[in-house]
């Protein structure tokens, strides 16, 4: 049996994914602990912020940053980071930079979560998703290294990305 799960239930994923994310407030590192869901989390090419909103929707104490490079997509996020929870008047901080040179700016192990569905199309490979979907702006290998420095020890990352690629 594999590790991984895959949630179908609608009215469960809320639960499955912040479960299965560690962002269930009984996963502890010792008996009697609890994990502190106030930690800092960053959604690296957020593209319109949609796993970074998730992140914030699940867990609404976290601290939560979605990183864009793409002038276009980042106008999109500035709009859902504002607007997307405000009925539950719950927000995330957008930020316009390269996810590299993000994390490069950050403390070392500064991040409890590191999420990210970065660009996965091949440059030049004709597919649909436009230039802010192609891995010339951001591989994956730099994208690793960037969630890498940001992870703390014990910390996630979690990362949508196509198997084929990998």
């Amino acid at each position: 049996m594999s590790e991984y799960g895959y949630c179908h239930d609608r009215d469960q994923c809320g639960e499955c994914g912040a479960a299965g994310l560690g962002l269930d407030a009984d996963r502890g590192q010792g008996a009697g602990e609890r994990h502190d869901l106030r930690l800092s989390h960053a959604d690296l090419c957020a593209g319109t912020g949609c796993l970074g909103l998730g992140v914030k929707r699940f867990v609404p104490p976290a601290r939560v940053t979605c990183v864009e490079k793409s002038p276009a997509a980042f106008a999109y996020l500035q709009v859902n980071a504002a607007n997307a929870l405000a009925a539950r008047d719950l927000a995330v901080e957008a930020v316009q930079a390269d996810a590299m040179a993000y994390a490069a700016a950050c403390p070392a192990g500064s991040v409890d979560l590191v999420v990210s569905n970065p660009p996965y199309f091949r440059a030049g490979s004709g597919k649909s998703g436009g230039q802010a979907r192609m891995d010339d702006t951001c591989s994956v290998t730099d994208l690793c290294q960037a969630a890498g420095r940001l992870v703390r020890t014990g910390g996630r990352f979690a990362l949508v990305y196509r198997p084929e690629r990998l």
